[in-house]
């Protein structure tokens, strides 16, 4: 009889020792390959029993997703990746290298294939958003094959949409999936990163029938899931003029795998009557952000995005969004600077992420006494109206002539400490 000697089993070991012990899969999870002779001698495993500890094992999916081949940030190689989905679940799967450029070409976005012999390991969540504790990876011996079929169990995607005000009770940096009406289209930010690199990004503020938020779109991101359709919103063109405003008939947009932060902005939650149609109460900071991963898509043809469009047409629409002031203790213990720091390390330049916060103590130099302004009458609008002298006044963020105004509160002062001087607005409240 030949012992192994257990000290050796720890010094190489093929994955993560977890505490928990790996679901073996039932009998319904598993069924006979009959059809397809390459792989015919392996079981169909379903993707949700999927897991490092087994060896061989088949998996019928369809791609739902699939990245551009992009390089390493760091070297000259490739790599693309995908989404795999089955009745029961869905998985990330990732080819490097020699890999991707064999395995890319022959994945097409919707179709169903045969996949075996590909490694299972437990999942970076930095980079994978899908719901599902591992992911995959092709290698040199992983086996795709068309699968001839129809199998209509399998959906082109899975979805699991959150309510927006079900947002605040998340863990920040968690992955969702939320729908909602593009409401309003901030203008474009140019900047750059920590790491000093240059970015593009716009905010926009999406409204469901709970509440609304505000979702960043970094360009370098979203400009692969350009849909553009003449006449209709595409996440792309947000990005080609500097003043953006959608149709009366406002989009839907689909975000599916979107991340959670904890942000000074956040989620407007409010109760809805046809007497009443106002924000009645406000929730706890939050914002999303897209990455990589993110899936967007415009108008996408889901019965949820019909809902949801119809429901703003008949009474959304009619709602009267309060402008709340969100208060927050988040920051408690940031740092005093002067006017002249704040110069020096730049932080009036917004950074990647949450920019900088800083407090500082300086004396009241000058107030302007001239606090009101004429206002665009939109109420997620707040842009000064040119007056066109001939009854009209012009909104240049709308791109709209209006016969009316409303006049809000706006006041500059100046102030000013040992080091340096600076002019701060504020607005309303």
């Amino acid at each position: 009889m030949k012992y192994l000697e257990i000290s050796s089993v720890f010094k190489h070991p093929t994955v993560p020792i977890r505490n928990e012990l790996p679901v073996l899969p039932s009998s319904s999870s598993i069924t006979t390959i009959t059809n397809i002779d390459s792989i015919k001698n392996n079981r169909l495993f379903k993707v949700e029993v999927l897991n490092p500890f087994q060896n061989r094992w088949t998996i019928r999916v369809r791609i739902a997703n699939k990245t551009p081949i992009r390089t390493y940030s760091n070297g000259d190689g490739q790599l693309f990746s995908c989404s795999l989905i089955d009745e029961t679940s869905e998985i990330r799967a990732t080819g490097f290298g020699n890999d991707c450029n064999r395995l890319e070409p022959i994945l097409i976005v919707g179709n169903i294939y045969y996949i075996t012999q590909a490694q299972i390991k437990y999942a970076n969540k930095q980079f994978n958003t899908l719901n599902n504790e591992f992911e995959m990876t092709f290698n040199n011996d992983t086996i795709i094959e068309p699968c001839l079929d129809n199998i209509p169990s399998i959906p082109m995607q899975r979805l699991h949409f959150i309510s927006i005000n079900q947002i605040q009770d998340i863990e920040t940096n968690s992955f969702i999936d939320v729908i909602g009406i593009v409401m309003s289209i901030n203008d474009i930010i140019h900047g750059k990163s920590k790491q000093n690199k240059d970015y593009t990004k716009r905010d926009i503020l999406i409204l469901d029938r709970t509440g609304q938020i505000p979702v960043t779109l970094w360009y370098r991101i979203v400009r692969k899931n350009s849909n553009k359709t003449k006449g209709k919103l595409s996440i792309e063109n947000i990005f080609q003029a500097e003043n953006f405003q959608p149709s009366a008939t406002r989009a839907v947009i689909m975000l599916k795998g979107v991340c959670v932060k904890d942000f000074n902005g956040g989620i407007y939650k409010y109760n809805y009557t046809k007497k009443q149609n106002k924000i009645l109460s406000v929730s706890k900071d939050r914002t999303l952000s897209v990455l990589a991963s993110t899936q967007l898509q415009i108008d996408p043809d889901l019965p949820i995005a019909h809902e949801l469009r119809k429901w703003y047409l008949e009474e959304g629409m009619n709602i009267d969004m309060i402008d709340l002031t969100i208060q927050s203790n988040k920051h408690e213990n940031i740092s005093w600077k002067t006017f002249n720091q704040v110069a020096e390390y730049e932080l009036n330049m917004p950074s990647a992420g949450n920019g900088e916060i800083f407090r500082i103590k300086a004396v009241c130099t000058f107030v302007r006494h001239d606090p009101v302004y004429k206002a665009c009458t939109r109420y997620d609008c707040k842009k000064k109206l040119q007056d066109n002298n001939d009854g009209t006044y012009y909104c240049s963020k709308c791109d709209l002539n209006y016969e009316d105004f409303k006049l809000l509160y706006m006041t500059s002062i100046l102030l000013s400490d040992s080091t340096g001087y600076q002019w701060v607005s504020f607005f309303e409240k």
